[in-house]
């Protein structure tokens, strides 16, 4: 069963189930990271399936940012974690 965390209790969960490494690199993990955005979800989306532990180089690749100027959501790159997953 998936169940809504807190976000502390996500980030631990995160950590605990990637054995506090990156999934994707395999480096010590500094973040715990939604695989799918957060603003998708109306509760936040801080459910155990929908995250991913990162290091910090990659977590910077994946941040997702309003742009000031437009008010808009965008990924810095255009690789997304689910993406690097699925390899």
């Amino acid at each position: 069963m998936n169940i809504l965390m807190t976000r502390d209790d996500f980030r631990n969960a995160v950590f605990a189930r990637d054995n506090h490494r990156c999934v994707i690199c395999g480096e010590p993990a500094k973040d715990a990271h939604h695989i799918l955005e957060r603003r998708l979800f109306p509760d936040g989306g801080y459910y155990l399936n929908n995250g991913a532990s990162l290091c910090e180089k990659l977590s910077k690749r994946f941040m997702v940012r309003v742009d000031r100027n437009t008010g808009k959501w965008e990924q810095n790159t255009s690789t997304s974690i689910l993406n690097c997953l699925r390899k």
